[in-house]
């Protein structure tokens, strides 16, 4: 929140709440971070008063009841500090390194267990065996967890990659890409697809992707038709962007073989909505098979095999 006024209000839901405020603020703003501490705020407010009336129930037996005062005591005390290691959790003092990788297992998870993930019924967070298989899958792909690179889709317990970790895989790889051009094309809507209002002809767009020794680019055109997501705000607002971000992600994929047979992401398509309306992938040869068989092919235009 570097350079922004922050108004006494989300200053103070930000010393009682901390970073899941800070990061609720910077991605949706002031009216979303409030809304989300104030659930916060009655959440704690039900359990003291949970706490409250159990207090009351037991303190009339605990007063004929010593061992039963006792317990009670070391209850509320107990309470008290696991509310403190929730706020300075104390685990942050025996980290050694910035890097991720040289964070130990048991330290990491509950890290990344902050992390706040936007569905549609809100803001969830991971449990901790689920930020595990993250961090795990991070390692074996060499990508950061805490960066844009991937991400975990709780539905699946899947980790999916970005278009920004499916080029660093890439660029790790050896691959050099050249600057993508895009082109876009139209045709008539296909026939028994659920076509979107307004809409009346599908678009499409093919990228062209330029690949350092090979002969031909890589290239993908991903349609409307089939790549569509009704349920999901930026699909409806911003179609021939989000084709645009499709073609190049699946260019680059068919390339490298880097997440070729990933679904699509949660932040594309809404788990209800997939039942509805399921997109069919184009059906796309390897980009190797492709030259091989242009190689290959006889002066009358057919391929021998």
């Amino acid at each position: 929140m570097t350079e922004k006024i922050v108004p006494p209000v989300l200053q103070r839901a930000l010393e009682k709440f901390g970073d899941q405020i800070k990061v609720i603020y910077e991605e949706d703003g002031l009216d979303a971070a409030l809304a989300w501490a104030e659930k916060l705020q009655q959440e704690e407010s039900q359990r003291s008063e949970r706490t409250k009336k159990l207090a009351l129930g037991a303190g009339v037996k605990a007063d004929k009841n010593p061992a039963l005062q006792e317990a009670l005591a070391k209850a509320e005390k107990k309470a008290v500090e696991l509310h403190e290691e929730q706020r300075n959790p104390a685990w942050i003092e025996d980290l050694s390194s910035f890097n991720w990788k040289d964070i130990k297992p048991h330290f990491l998870a509950p890290l990344l267990c902050q992390v706040p993930f936007k569905t549609k019924d809100g803001y969830n967070y991971l449990k901790p065996w689920q930020a595990l298989i993250w961090a795990m899958r991070c390692y074996e792909l060499e990508l950061s967890p805490l960066g844009n690179e991937t991400w975990f889709n709780p539905e699946a317990n899947k980790v999916n990659i970005t278009l920004e970790g499916k080029r660093e895989i890439a660029r790790k790889r050896g691959y050099k890409f050249g600057p993508s051009t895009f082109e876009r094309l139209e045709r008539p809507w296909p026939e028994g697809k659920a076509k979107p209002t307004q809409v009346k002809t599908d678009i499409g767009y093919k990228c062209t992707l330029p690949v350092a020794g090979w002969d031909k680019p890589g290239e993908y055109t991903a349609w409307l038709s089939e790549w569509y997501m009704p349920y999901s705000p930026v699909w409806r607002d911003k179609p021939e962007h989000m084709l645009q971000i499709r073609a190049q992600e699946k260019a680059i994929s068919f390339c490298t073989g880097v997440g070729q047979s990933e679904l699509p992401g949660e932040g594309d398509i809404d788990t209800d909505a997939a039942r509805d309306f399921e997109p069919t992938p184009v059906e796309h040869k390897p980009l190797e098979l492709e030259m091989q068989q242009s190689k290959d092919k006889k002066d009358d235009g057919t391929i021998p095999y």
